[in-house]
């Protein structure tokens, strides 16, 4: 995301692209999926539709539609009359469930929305039926205050990931795989049914699930490492064109837009344009070195109410405290908060003092790899480091600040870490040295440009990133930004 802080995202990451199938184990009932190896087969004991804490086995395609669809009420109820929402699942699944039939509160699984409505996505469920009806998928039900249930040898037990409250929004993409966003959270996860099992990890999606937004060139704050060169007189975008922008990035069913500048809150129509992707379903985020904002009774209600998330940037720890108070005292939560910090633009004793306040504050801290574009290609990094913006001791500083584990697999006390993320370039960067601590590839990205793109509304262009090549940004055709001109460019550079 283009900022004086270098940001490439401020919604918190969820980077993790392998889930599994199937239902939450819980302290109460215990429901499961299970995958049987080849040419086993086990016994049916149908206990009709009262999914609760009793054993129960269901192996017939039937069976299994009718546990889907007591699930499936329960998530129609919340959004249509209960005869319409059982004249659904009828039409979906084939099968009538009982509208008085029971699941356990502990097991009920709150099913996916299309993008654009709040009602269940019947797409998605037509493809989960599916792979229920294979002859190898049985569904299991249980109590975790009993005795565990056998497992046979060679099965295996997958799980979907579906929360037990809260809303979920889903895409598919043209190679079969749906992505889930939780707008709430910010989390995100790829199911693939035809493979339940192995990890999935995609290559590049249809459209871009995130959009990094460039709204303003403008910025007081002078940063010396600034990688956009934003000054006191650079431009704001124009915020009617703004709507065309919303119109196309919701059409393409664009989870986030992660809004940067320049300062963003210094726009004028700033509160506007977030309110305008809320609105039109797409999870606003921003990056900011700002804090008048919070300051100001009569707009911070509306920025915090619009918002996923905001990223505050700094390379000076002191001023988190500050930050926290604030918010505190607006009794604004925490996890709306997460802090960046660009490698390399402080000493090394700034960067575990930045580090070990994330932790003690219980905040998130996302590194963000250095950029030598803009005013950062003259930046020259403080002591500490050894050159020119030179952090490649980041890596064994966070392993000795983590400690050891004891002897039970519990980590010791002196655990300084806060919940950490990266940003793409910091990951491509230091690729080998992450496979090599252990790090699963799942979990971070090395390629700008397959998942999200960048736009920049003061220049509108669109390019893979907002600190790629100028030779990589694409002008944006026409008065008004139409859907298919702007899918095309991102499949231009995702290819």
């Amino acid at each position: 995301m283009p900022t004086d802080a270098q940001s490439t995202s401020t919604s918190t990451p969820m980077k993790t692209h392998s889930v599994r199938l199937g239902f939450a184990t819980n302290s109460s009932s215990s429901h499961s999926i299970i995958i049987l190896p080849p040419g086993e087969n086990i016994r049916s004991d149908d206990r009709g539709e009262e999914y609760g804490w009793g054993d129960f086995t269901l192996t017939e395609p039937d069976q299994k539609r009718l546990y889907l669809g007591q699930h499936l009420l329960a998530s129609l109820r919340s959004e249509l009359p209960d005869d319409l929402a059982l004249l659904a699942a009828k039409e979906w699944l084939g099968v009538s469930p009982d509208p008085d039939g029971h699941i356990d509160h502990q097991s009920v699984q709150s099913l996916p929305s299309r993008f654009d409505s709040a009602v269940v996505d019947a797409e998605f469920v037509a493809d989960y039926a599916a792979f229920l009806d294979r002859d190898d998928v049985a569904i299991l039900g249980g109590n975790d205050n009993s005795e565990p249930r056998p497992m046979g040898e060679g099965w295996q037990q997958v799980d979907l990931g579906l929360p037990e409250s809260g809303r979920l929004v889903c895409r598919k993409e043209a190679d079969g795989l749906w992505t889930l966003f939780n707008r709430s959270s910010g989390s995100r996860f790829t199911v693939d049914f035809r493979n339940p099992i192995a990890a999935v990890k995609p290559t590049r999606v249809d459209t871009p699930m995130l959009v990094d937004l460039k709204i303003t060139d403008f910025c007081t704050f002078g940063c010396a490492f600034c990688y956009q060169g934003s000054t006191p007189s650079g431009k704001h975008s124009d915020h009617r064109r703004t709507y065309g922008v919303v119109r196309a990035l919701a059409e393409m069913k664009v989870f986030e837009v992660a809004i940067g500048g320049g300062e963003p809150t210094m726009h004028p129509q700033f509160i506007e344009i977030l309110e305008s992707f809320r609105s039109a379903g797409i999870v606003p985020n921003f990056t900011t070195r700002n804090t008048a904002w919070l300051r100001d009774v009569t707009r911070w209600p509306r920025i915090i109410a619009a918002v996923g998330a905001f990223a505050y940037s700094t390379e000076d720890a002191s001023t988190i405290a500050p930050l926290v108070a604030l918010m505190t005292a607006n009794g604004i939560p925490l996890s709306k908060l997460n802090i960046q910090y660009v490698m390399g633009s402080s000493s090394k004793h700034h960067f575990e003092r930045m580090l070990t306040t994330c932790r003690e504050l219980r905040l998130r801290l996302t590194l963000l790899g250095f950029k030598d574009n803009g005013r950062g290609a003259a930046f020259k990094a403080e002591p500490g480091y050894g050159g020119f913006a030179d952090y490649s001791g980041w890596l064994d500083t966070l392993v000795k600040m983590r400690g050891e584990p004891s002897s039970g697999g519990t980590w010791f006390p002196n655990n300084k870490l806060p919940r950490l993320g990266i940003d793409t370039a910091l990951a491509k960067a230091y690729e080998p040295q992450l496979l090599e601590s252990g790090i699963s590839p799942v979990l971070f990205h090395t390629e700008e440009g397959r998942f999200s793109m960048y736009w920049d509304l003061v220049s509108d262009e669109i390019g893979p990133s907002s600190f790629c090549s100028r030779g990589q940004m694409t002008r944006v055709p026409g008065q008004w930004p139409k859907t298919e001109d702007v899918a095309a460019i991102f499949r231009a550079f995702a290819d």
